[in-house]
């Protein structure tokens, strides 16, 4: 009779000093495994009772800080992920650290009104200026000052809204009349998404549905976010999670693997414009 660990096939199963197939959690030797009914022994990302787990190559349940495929995530003492640990990732200047979405900006309105003009895109200054921005440098602004008041950092909207506008050029099947600069209820096939009646009110949603993602602070302007969810309530506290294929949690705000990567890049290339000193 064998018991112990036993490798059948590709999958290795654990029977008890009675060779009886073990199922479901089981300590073994100081280390937590989950068999599924099968008496399978379950590697990588697992949801158990809406929970999601990490399983080591060695089915050995993770807790603390794990680095999956080049992502910092938090594991509770019981396994259980946690989006929104208290402390932060280990420092590792080969590892790139997830860009939170909440915090003080660290651009200036100067950045993101020569960012937008080195795009070499024009400004829609008759349609906007209906919605009271006339300028980029008052779109600029409102942005800003939008951020500022939710806690969200101006340079991951900013950057979000020029990718999801086209640089204001819009172009799909959102409006420029509809003030919507982040493709709000845009969901594809056609369907032009929500209308805002005017420039700071659709910056606003913007920014109130970032935070709907970021964290679960309450929001500090009355609610115009017509996308507003408690489900969705700090699903994706870094950029990068809001590429839907990159978020453990399966939501996020598109569905491209690359999204977080252009806004990324956007950001990167927003700092590096000089400030003037006047």
């Amino acid at each position: 009779m064998q018991t112990g660990w036993k490798l059948l096939g590709n999958h290795w199963y654990y029977m008890n000093g009675s060779g009886a197939m073990l199922t479901g959690w089981q300590l073994i030797s100081g280390t937590w495994y989950y068999m599924d009914e099968s008496g399978v022994m379950q590697t990588g990302w697992q949801t158990i009772g809406n929970q999601k787990y990490y399983f080591d190559g060695s089915g050995a349940m993770v807790t603390g800080w794990q680095l999956i495929d080049n992502v910092w995530y938090y594991f509770e003492n019981s396994g259980e992920l946690n989006n929104q640990p208290s402390s932060k990732p280990p420092v590792n200047d080969a590892i790139k650290v997830y860009y939170e979405i909440t915090g003080d900006s660290s651009v200036t309105v100067e950045q993101m009104v020569n960012y937008y003009k080195k795009s070499g895109k024009p400004y829609p200054a008759e349609a906007l200026k209906a919605g009271g921005a006339a300028t980029i440098e008052e779109f600029c602004q409102i942005y800003y000052e939008e951020c500022e008041t939710e806690g969200i950092k101006a340079e991951v909207a900013f950057i979000q809204s020029m990718i999801e506008t086209g640089f204001l050029q819009f172009g799909g099947s959102v409006k420029i009349e509809q003030f919507n600069f982040a493709g709000l209820g845009a969901t594809g096939n056609g369907v032009s998404g929500n209308s805002f009646e005017n420039v700071r009110m659709g910056i606003r949603a913007h920014v109130q549905h970032l935070k709907c993602y970021a964290n679960t602070e309450p929001l500090k302007n009355e609610c115009v976010d017509p996308r507003w969810g408690a489900w969705l309530r700090g699903k994706a506290p870094y950029v990068e999670w809001l590429s839907i294929p990159n978020n453990p949690n399966g939501t996020g705000w598109a569905g491209d693997a690359d999204y977080a990567a252009k806004i990324l890049k956007g950001i990167q290339d927003m700092k590096k414009i000089e400030v003037s000193m006047n």
